[in-house]
């Protein structure tokens, strides 16, 4: 079992928080239903992607993620920023969430 510890201490220090990356790591990569409904929505894959990476932290993706909104708030945010990319999307991007 591993042990902290503060500077100058042999006492151990409990942790005050603990991060768990779950996509990908402990749940399948979301990458590849992301890519299946690219497909079927009619765009490229990578494209979701890369409108998502354009928007850097302030997106709705980020944004979701740090539940700074709520997944009702995050479709129509998502929806416009991937429409401002020039995503035409043949598919309600909540069906991403299905």
């Amino acid at each position: 079992s591993a042990r902290l510890f503060s500077s100058g201490s042999d006492k151990p220090k409990r942790p005050k928080l603990v991060v768990f990356d779950l996509g990908g790591v402990v749940l399948q990569s979301p990458l590849k239903a992301i890519n299946r409904f690219e497909i079927d929505a009619g765009v490229a894959p990578g494209s979701i992607f890369a409108a998502t990476a354009k928007k850097g932290n302030g997106g709705a993706f980020p944004r979701l993620e740090r539940g700074e909104v709520t997944l009702e708030e995050f479709f129509p945010l998502f929806g416009s920023e991937l429409a401002d990319s020039g995503l035409v999307l043949k598919k309600d991007v909540s069906e991403l969430f299905a």
